[in-house]
């Protein structure tokens, strides 16, 4: 049996390493501070769901709802 990813998967997972590597990683300290402060929601969350939408990379489980 071949377990390899097809083409497509391997793109999106690429794409999603380099958002998070991007936007996701370097925001965590700003994550763990709005946590302690208790603000919710989470400013920075709203702002990342954003640009993962715009990217297409939000509701990856519900793909035509983003169309």
């Amino acid at each position: 049996m071949d377990f390899q990813f097809s083409p497509e998967v391997e793109a999106l997972r690429a794409r999603l390493r380099e958002f998070v590597e991007r936007e996701i990683a370097p925001n965590n300290q700003k994550w763990h501070a709005q946590v302690a402060e208790h603000r919710y929601p989470l400013d920075l969350m709203e702002q990342l769901k954003a640009k993962a939408y715009q990217e297409g990379l939000w509701n990856l489980f519900l793909p035509g709802l983003g169309d």
